[in-house]
């Protein structure tokens, strides 16, 4: 349904975070392949589970859509999740790899994870 959206209205907003941050169709579509390559590249195979560790924003959703696209299995993670409860998704559901922002990532260092930044 997105492919069909991003040809039908390429040049339309697709979306806007709460600082301003737009994105049109065309360019949402772009930045999700990219990243859908990489973690292809990163060993995400069809179904393999990966974890989104952010805020909610516009790389949230192009986090979101690139797992789909490389096939994988979307975890979603709270960012107040104590590490308790992180090391317990971890161990159960064993991402492929976490894409998480800079800001983040040092709160999931140490965990035995391949991390994705974006």
């Amino acid at each position: 349904m997105f492919e069909r959206q991003v040809a039908l209205t390429p040049n339309s907003t697709a979306v806007v975070d709460d600082e301003g941050r737009k994105m049109t169709f065309a360019e949402l579509n772009e930045a999700c392949d990219i990243l859908a390559d990489n973690l292809i590249l990163k060993g995400v195979v069809r179904e393999s589970p990966v974890g989104i560790y952010m805020e909610r924003c516009v790389d949230y959703v192009i986090a979101f859509i690139a797992i789909f696209k490389s096939g994988g299995a979307y975890i979603p993670l709270d960012v107040s999740y104590p590490d308790v409860l992180l090391e317990d998704i971890f161990a159960d559901a064993k991402p492929a790899c976490v894409i998480t922002s800079s800001s983040m990532r040092e709160r999931l260092q140490g965990k035995h994870l391949k991390l994705t930044k974006y």
